[in-house]
């Protein structure tokens, strides 16, 4: 290599395809990293809707009977990542389906002295309260322990809590007319 000579310094010629190899590689590893990222957020989205229905399906699975999910609420709200919310409509005698309005089913993971687990409550707007319904687990020993420790407590919280939650759907959704 040759030495130029700027203004009284001696530098060495800079080889640059060296330069032109590492941006070779680096373009090519920043290409596969956006690829990545890239699937990653499309499986994610791809997955959303069958995760919806998943839970919809456990949900009605655990309802009374006179009960029908309608569609799943949009909540705006930090619990978004722990509970879902489906509006309902009651089937009784002598009504159509559909006339009921302010009904929804809420299944929100709740920590338990088991772990987490899955609690379905019944929130009607008139009424302004939730009920407990039922938790879902596998084992009825479980659940009963779960149950008995948790009455006075996280149930009672989260009845009191969840129509705070399901406000956060009607506002940002515009709610029942």
């Amino acid at each position: 290599m040759a030495d130029i000579d700027l203004e009284g310094e001696h530098e060495e010629l800079i080889d640059l395809s060296q330069y032109k190899e590492r941006l070779i590689q680096y373009g090519l590893f920043s290409a596969m990293l956006v690829v990545f990222f890239g699937l990653l957020v499309l499986f994610t989205l791809l997955s959303r809707n069958a995760w919806d229905k998943g839970l919809c399906l456990q949900v009605e699975q655990v309802l009374p009977e006179d009960y029908t999910i309608v569609s799943t609420d949009v909540l705006q709200s930090p619990f978004v990542v722990s509970c879902a919310s489906f509006s309902l409509v009651r089937n009784t005698q002598g009504k159509s389906a559909g006339t009921d309005e302010g009904l929804h089913a809420v299944i929100i993971r709740v920590m338990t002295s088991f772990g987490p687990f899955p609690m379905v409550f019944l929130y009607d707007e008139r009424k302004s309260s939730a009920d407990f319904v039922c938790l879902l687990t596998g084992s009825s020993r479980v659940e009963d322990s779960i149950i008995s420790s948790a009455r006075n407590s996280q149930i009672a919280y989260w009845e009191r809590r969840i129509p705070k939650i399901v406000r956060t759907a009607e506002l940002h959704t515009g709610g029942a007319e």
